[in-house]
């Protein structure tokens, strides 16, 4: 894969902690034959910047205001699948390392890891293989024995991408209105989606939709995560 210039692997970092960011940058930086070219705070400006900017390797946060790291990874991946995608969060759970890898990411890092680790994965990713923290090895090998098996997941394949975009925002508190504006669609598209949604999960509150969205992963639940922010 072709690199920009001076042979470095270059690289988006998506994650809605300054410190975070600035902290991978630096370490990265240290490493050598590393360049981040780039830095978002939210899965909407990751997909937007990557796209514009092709960075051979994308370090994607899992949860993020907006638009979290699995619709990320499944637009970017969708517009611009040479890019590799890295996961990178504090979640080792079954759900949230099937749900990235399924999406599209072929690396899964977890921050409390070393910096070893991370850049062995960013190499990885980015010669084309597939890696995973020691930690959440053993998901990755037990799902695949599962499909073997034939076994299947949910993942809320009740819903489009576009109905767990909208699910997100909600569970955000944001409006109609401001969902709307946020997707760039009319308002009384947003309020079809929203029925929509309702009616797949046979739920009839907002409550109801923000339950459903911290058990998919898609928004953090307060006060029990990583630090992650639900904006």
């Amino acid at each position: 894969m072709a690199t920009h210039g001076h042979n470095k692997i270059t690289v988006l970092i998506a994650d809605d902690h300054d410190v975070v960011r600035e902290g991978v940058k630096a370490l990265l930086e240290r490493a050598g034959g590393i360049s981040v070219i780039g830095e978002v705070a939210n899965g909407r400006d990751a997909v937007a910047l990557a796209v514009a900017s092709k960075p051979d390797v994308v370090i994607m946060d899992v949860v993020m205001p907006e638009l979290n790291g699995f619709e990320a990874t499944a637009k970017l991946h969708a517009q611009a699948p040479q890019i590799k995608i890295l996961a990178l969060s504090m979640y080792r759970d079954r759900q949230y390392v099937r749900r990235m890898f399924t999406a599209g990411a072929t690396g899964y890092v977890l921050k409390s890891c070393g910096v070893d680790h991370l850049v062995a994965a960013i190499r990885a990713v980015h010669a084309g293989n597939f890696y995973a923290s020691p930690a959440v090895a053993s998901v990755v090998v037990e799902d695949y024995a599962r499909v073997l098996d034939g076994g299947r997941g949910t993942f809320a394949r009740a819903l489009t991408p576009r109905e767990r975009e909208v699910v997100q925002l909600i569970a955000e508190g944001r409006t109609t209105k401001q969902v709307a504006g946020k997707l760039g669609i009319s308002k009384k598209t947003a309020e079809v989606h929203r029925t929509n949604i309702m009616g797949k999960l046979k739920s009839g509150s907002v409550a109801d939709v923000v339950r459903y969205a911290i058990e998919e992963g898609l928004v953090a639940e307060p006060g029990n995560l990583d630090g992650e922010n639900v904006h």
